[in-house]
């Protein structure tokens, strides 16, 4: 680093601070007072940066900063001295240590306790390197108060830049745990060195690989942000994770395989895992309870095994695609989840679907698993010749039930991995399948997890197509990605006015004490004795006169009987300025609620009970949209509103994903809501590319796939919430871009790219396909680097090479020309961005920097 800092002259204070007021003030210790006078030859307090000095507000984080100048003895200086002079230091404190003609500057990251103030806690410090004392200094960074020019100040310190909304303490404490990576490698390489045993050793390359990549001392910070790494070119392989989670816990029982390639690769020794979980494990044809179905391991293979695949931005299907922060993903919604994998974990908020009900008519996706994961990926590169994805799931079928499960299990799992740890899933199904659809529920998200079935009025009158009983309604599965982390679900708030006895017949007998005031009565005056009050089953005891004047208590009085509220409650509800009402003797008190308090909602949804409305009503809204009948019993967006209502109240920027998206009534609710309550929620629709039956009135209007309804449907349903009344803070985003599922931009190879060497790339040919665009290459580096796909994209030329810059530069930079030179890659660097693309030298592969 060369950040020397230019201290501003109204801040001067150029003090020389005395050994023994630094000894009092620290409590060095006889060790601490020794160093002070070996390696320090004085000490002087130079300036203090407050608020008035600066014209800063103050900020709890730095009520001021101040800066100490130490004139060394000797160039290795203990940082003990600093450590203590910055544990008795309430305010952050920025040290330039100088030694000869040489200065450098060294901060630590501090924060106020969270209980005394007195006492604040003392991180990590950060240091340049020894510059000359001539070296040209930089001003104060601009800041809003203290508080951010303490943070920014700090940040010129560390060795990383923050990742984008990165706070002070998480990106020290990222940094914290790239050193602690740095210090375990270092210790590996050590071991592996000194180890004689060939066996040990390729076992220790192993972890120093896992840990580190192939560079392990530098490769490290890649942990946090990558550094010269290839791109995957295809989605996470969920199975090496699962297999490095069976390592963290049993080392013992992974242990290196040859492959039918003959490549080293970590395997599990399921005999010695047995061992490990002799007490516990259910092994053989024991009896247990639990969901199976012909097929699920393969349904699980699927969900694991990674594709080659990425997703293709279309401009001209897309509305606003600059702006917006909605996605709509076109194709099949396994591969979309796998591809959002990395992007979206624990980020989403709210999943609904409308899966197939499996009602035997209904087409369900074919999933093949009759090949390996590994076949699975290779062949995954490929499209499919004839692109068909929905099959019929006939009665029949002897599979009815199994293929319909097999479908919707590996698309929950990947699910659960989107949601934060305070996000749900809705899941709308029939009759058939809510047996099973609950029992999958409770085996993805755990049994703790399982939240709720909701029942829900599908049609005003019954369909009697039932031979025994008319059908009304069918179920909204719910479920948790951590019930302990999730609010309360709630689309309303409790109303003023409304009255809650006080006393509970039944309850265990006790006291009430109600403070002077607190108790509003219907007599303007009037005096009461101590006396028994109960009547009926209700027993009440006054135990203290009551003098009443202007309708108030004038003094404190107990009532001893059976009351539904404690002391604390009842002093909660005073204090909250809710009313204690008191009509007549014999006393039974009221409690008036205030109102607006979250009000918890139940689990009917109806026209009646939260406005939601039925299917005919969702027939009508997308006809009404399109000015013809179009869809049969698509769900009303009024269904999707209520739910997401229900548990977006507290955080109106949720992410949204429906990857079962039919006509898009998701992306309707989220709209209006917006529109209605002022929120910035996001949406995240995926739909297969359906044909539409020849015969149909959407073919017929020139729709030949339910995903081009989709999409029209957006378009229309928000153009028309524009033309309604809106609410202010709304930021109106009612487009989306369009991105498609399609194979790797990679040239059709048999292999996986991973594997691909450099010399099959040094052919002369090049890697990248013929019909793909520098977008469709930068969508894919999106992917691979977990960069947000609806982030601001623009182009600038540097040095004659067009360069893409994400967010104006901060979260990407990427350069898809060719002949890539020195000079471009360097005035890239210079920019710091995080991280940069380009193509190598050899012009055959995407490197990062």
């Amino acid at each position: 680093m060369t950040i020397l800092f230019a201290w501003p002259a109204t801040c001067r204070v150029d003090r020389v601070m005395p050994k023994k007021t630094l000894y009092a003030h620290t409590q060095a210790t006889d060790e601490l007072k020794a160093l002070f006078v070996e390696q320090v030859e004085r000490i002087v307090w130079e300036y203090e940066l407050s608020s008035e000095g600066l014209h800063l507000p103050e900020h709890p984080t730095a009520p001021m900063i101040q800066a100490f100048a130490l004139e060394l003895r000797v160039p290795d200086f203990d940082m003990r001295l600093v450590q203590s002079l910055d544990k008795r230091s309430r305010f952050p404190v920025f040290y330039e240590l100088r030694f000869e003609s040489r200065v450098k500057m060294v901060a630590a990251f501090k924060e106020p306790g969270a209980r005394d103030a007195d006492l604040w806690k003392c991180g990590p410090s950060f240091q340049t390197a020894w510059l000359a004392r001539d070296t040209p200094r930089a001003p104060l960074p601009l800041a809003l108060d203290m508080g951010g020019l303490y943070t920014q100040m700090l940040r010129l310190l560390m060795p990383l830049p923050p990742l984008t909304g990165e706070t002070l303490a998480a990106q020290v404490q990222r940094l914290e745990e790239i050193r602690d990576l740095q210090a375990q490698v270092r210790k590996l390489l050590a071991s592996r060195d000194r180890e004689k045993q060939f066996n040990r050793n390729v076992e220790l390359n192993a972890v120093i690989a896992a840990l580190a990549g192939p560079d392990p001392i530098s490769d490290t910070s890649s942990r946090m942000m990558p550094f010269m790494d290839k791109l995957k070119m295809h989605t996470p392989n969920l199975t090496a994770t699962n297999v490095e989670r069976i390592r963290e816990l049993f080392p013992n029982c992974v242990a290196e395989a040859q492959d039918e390639k003959g490549a080293l690769r970590l395997s599990v020794d399921f005999d010695q895992l047995r061992q490990e979980l002799s007490d516990s494990i259910v092994d053989g044809p024991q009896e247990r309870y639990q969901l199976n179905w012909p097929g699920k391991r393969e349904a699980l293979i699927t969900a694991n095994a990674p594709i080659a695949k990425t997703l293709r931005p279309c401009r001209e299907e897309s509305v606003n695609f600059d702006t917006t922060q909605n996605l709509f993903i076109e194709g099949d919604n396994l591969d979309a989840l796998k591809l959002l994998q990395e992007t979206y974990l624990g980020k989403v908020k709210m999943i609904y679907i409308d899966p197939p009900y499996n009602t035997g008519n209904d087409f369900i996706y074919e999933d093949d698993f009759a090949d390996d994961a590994q076949s699975f990926l290779e062949k995954s590169n490929q499209k499919d010749d004839n692109g068909n994805r929905l099959v019929a799931n006939p009665e029949s079928n002897g599979r009815f039930h199994s293929d319909w499960l097999s479908m919707i299990y590996p698309r929950l799992k990947l699910a659960r991995n989107l949601l934060r740890d305070d996000g749900v899933i809705f899941i709308s199904i029939g009759d058939r399948e809510i047996d099973n659809q609950i029992k999958l529920a409770k085996e993805v998200f755990g049994e703790e997890n399982f939240v709720a079935t909701i029942l829900r009025q599908k049609k005003k009158k019954p369909s009697f197509l039932h031979s025994n009983i008319g059908s009304m309604f069918e179920y909204v599965v719910c479920a948790a990605k951590s019930r302990e982390t999730t609010p309360p679900f709630s689309v309303d708030v409790t109303t003023q006015g409304k009255k809650y006895p006080i006393n509970n017949a039944g309850n265990s007998l006790g006291v009430l004490k109600f403070p002077a005031q607190s108790v509003r009565f219907s007599q303007i005056s009037a005096r009461y004795e101590p006396q028994d009050m109960s009547e009926g089953n209700i027993a009440t005891r006054l135990l203290d006169a009551v003098n009443v004047a202007n309708g108030r208590n004038t003094n404190e009085f107990r009532l001893e009987g059976e009351f539904r509220y404690s002391q604390n409650r009842l002093n909660e509800i005073i204090s909250a300025g809710d009313e204690i009402t008191i009509s007549k003797s014999p006393f039974r008190p009221n409690h008036i609620k205030a109102g607006g308090e979250t009000k918890k909602m139940h689990n009917l949804l109806t026209p009646d009970t939260y406005a939601v409305g039925t299917n005919e009503d969702g027939s009508e809204e997308i006809d009404g949209l399109f000015d013809t009948k179009i869809f049969d019993n698509p769900k009303p967006s009024s269904l999707v509103k209520t739910l997401c209502h229900a548990v977006t109240y507290d955080d109106e920027q949720s992410v949204i994903v429906d990857f079962f998206a039919g006509t898009s009534s998701t992306a309707h609710a989220v709209m209006q809501l917006n529109a209605e309550d002022g929120g910035n929620r996001k949406f995240v629709m995926v739909q297969l590319p359906e044909e539409c039956t020849p015969d149909s009135e959407a073919a017929k209007a020139g729709y030949s796939t339910i995903a081009e309804i989709s999409k029209e449907r957006i378009r229309r349903a928000g153009k028309k919430i524009l033309e309604g009344e809106v609410t202010d803070g709304w930021d109106k985003d009612i487009g989306f871009r369009v991105l498609k599922v399609d194979s790797s931009n990679m040239a059709d190879v048999h292999y996986i790219p991973d594997e691909t060497q450099q010399t099959a790339l040094s052919l002369g040919v090049s890697p990248i396909k013929a019909d793909r665009s520098s977008e469709d290459l930068l969508f894919q580096v999106l992917l691979d680097w977990s960069v947000g796909l609806t982030l601001p994209i623009t182009k600038e030329k540097v040095l004659g090479k067009w360069v893409y810059l994400v967010n104006g530069g901060e979260d990407l930079m990427a350069c898809f020309d060719t002949q890539i030179t020195e000079e471009l890659i360097e005035a890239l660097a210079n920019r710091k961005p995080q991280p940069c693309v380009w193509f190598s030298a050899t012009m055959r592969s995407c490197r990062m920097r």
